[in-house]
């Protein structure tokens, strides 16, 4: 018995870089794009350690244009679409991320 050193649902490696990249940086208008990976090896998938999780890579990308207190960003969240194990709940469930979805939002500093 026992988890033999692993927490059930929880990968053993988990690697994340992300990065942000200003095409114009100004005092009144910015427009950067942002990358990220995320990378996790294979988590178990029940206490007994009956099966794993496959890991995954999961990859996002965005963009951003500010100008002045405007900001207009675009989204895309898990772009190939990867079932992603994301966090152990229960004994017999794995949380996984949610599938390609993209997002577009407009704010405004006050």
């Amino acid at each position: 018995g026992g988890l033999d050193g692993e927490i059930r649902g929880v990968p053993e490696h988990k690697f994340q870089l992300f990065a942000r990249y200003n095409l114009v940086d100004r005092a009144d208008r910015v427009m950067s794009l942002r990358a990220g990976v995320v990378h996790q090896s294979s988590p178990w998938g029940i206490a007994q350690n009956t099966y794993r999780v496959p890991g995954a890579t999961r990859y996002d990308i965005g963009a951003d244009y500010r100008w002045g207190d405007w900001t207009v960003s675009a989204t895309i969240e898990n772009v190939t679409d990867v079932i992603f194990a994301q966090a152990a709940i229960a004994a017999g469930s794995n949380t996984v991320d949610g599938p390609r979805a993209g997002y577009l939002s407009v704010s405004r500093k006050f």
